[in-house]
């Protein structure tokens, strides 16, 4: 778990391929707060036969530029992230 743990941190989302429910994919991003901490995150979720490998990938690519996007409105800077949790 620790490893994955690390995967999806250094990546910077998660996805679920199957592992929850039979048929069903998804991908989450976290959102970071003003004082570098994840405060909350968005997924997209849907079933196996239209998330395909192209579709996930543009998927995440969307949700990553997001999440970047609201995570500086509400103040995430990872230097902050960095000096609160020792990284």
């Amino acid at each position: 778990m620790e490893k994955e743990l690390r995967r999806v941190r250094n990546q910077g989302y998660a996805e679920d391929n199957e592992e929850i429910m039979d048929n069903l994919k998804c991908v989450a991003v976290p959102i970071g707060d003003c004082y570098g901490k994840v405060c909350s995150a968005i997924s997209i979720s849907g079933p196996s036969v239209r998330m395909t490998d192209e579709t996930m990938k543009l998927l995440r690519k969307h949700l990553l530029q997001t999440t970047k996007e609201i995570s500086t409105s509400l103040g995430y800077c990872p230097i902050v992230r960095s000096k609160i949790s020792g990284d």
